[in-house]
C-alpha cells in the first residue's frame, strides 16, 4: 500500500501506483514528488493530469482530489480536456484584454470608416464629423475604456449647444462604430458602450402649409 514513507524514500525517476486507489500515481523528479491521475479517455487514449506535489499536498488530499476527478469522468467530463479548455479560455481572455488596452478610439473610428462608412452613400459626412469632433478630444483613449460621462461631457453636450442635428448624427455614427467593433471582436463582448444612455437633440416636427401665392411661385 502506498504510504508517505514510501513516497519520501523514492528516488529520481521512480514511479509508484496506489493499489487501493487505481489511477493515482506518484512520480519522483529531480525537483519534487508529483501526484497525478492516470486514466483512459473515452477515445481510448491514455491521459494523466497533475494533482499536486507531495509536501504541500498530502497523500490523503491526493486521493480525495483523484476521487473528485473520477466523479467528473462518470458524468462524462474529461478532466484533462476540461483543464486545457480552461487554459485556452484564460489565454484568449488575456489576449483580448491586451488588444483592448491598445485598441484606441482613433483606431476604432478609422477601421469603421475604411470598412463601412466609405461604402455608404452619406459615409463621407459621418467620417468628417468623427474625425473633426471626436478624435481630437478622445482619439488617444482606449476604445474599451471610454466612459459615457467622457463622451457626453467632452463631445456630445458641447456640440448639442452649437449644432444639435450634427451632434445627434455624430452620436449615431459613434454608436454604429462601436457596434461594428464589437461584431469584429475588437472590443470585449461584455463592454458597455459609452453611447448607452446618451441622448441627442429632441426631434421637432415642423408643419408648413402652402397658400395660393406659394403655389404660384412653386409652379413658376
Amino acid at each position: 500500500m502506498l504510504s508517505p514513507r514510501i513516497i519520501a524514500d523514492m528516488r529520481s525517476g521512480d514511479e509508484c501506483g496506489d493499489p487501493d486507489h487505481p489511477g493515482l500515481r506518484v512520480r519522483r523528479t529531480n525537483a519534487a514528488r508529483v501526484f497525478f491521475y492516470r486514466y483512459r479517455a473515452s477515445d481510448g487514449a491514455l491521459r494523466e493530469i497533475k494533482l499536486g506535489e507531495f509536501g504541500p499536498m498530502t497523500l490523503a488530499e491526493a486521493r480525495k482530489a483523484m476521487g473528485r476527478l473520477k466523479l467528473e469522468r462518470e458524468r462524462g467530463i474529461d478532466p484533462q480536456l476540461q483543464k486545457q479548455q480552461v487554459r485556452t479560455e484564460a489565454r484568449r481572455q488575456r489576449e483580448a484584454e491586451k488588444r483592448a488596452r491598445y485598441y484606441t478610439v482613433e483606431k476604432l473610428v478609422e477601421d469603421y470608416v475604411a470598412e463601412k462608412l466609405n461604402k455608404q452613400k452619406r459615409g463621407a459626412e459621418g467620417a468628417r464629423l468623427l474625425r473633426r469632433d471626436l478624435l481630437p478630444k478622445l482619439g488617444d483613449r482606449a476604445a474599451a475604456g471610454l466612459t459615457r460621462r467622457e463622451l457626453q461631457d467632452e463631445v456630445i453636450r458641447p456640440m448639442l449647444e452649437r449644432a444639435p442635428r450634427g451632434a445627434t448624427y455624430l452620436l449615431s455614427r459613434i454608436r454604429c462604430a462601436y457596434v461594428y467593433a464589437a461584431e469584429q471582436g475588437r472590443i470585449p463582448d461584455d463592454f458597455v458602450f459609452p453611447t448607452l444612455g446618451v441622448k441627442g437633440a429632441a426631434q421637432v416636427r415642423r408643419k408648413r402649409f402652402l397658400n395660393e401665392n406659394n403655389f404660384g411661385r412653386l409652379w413658376g
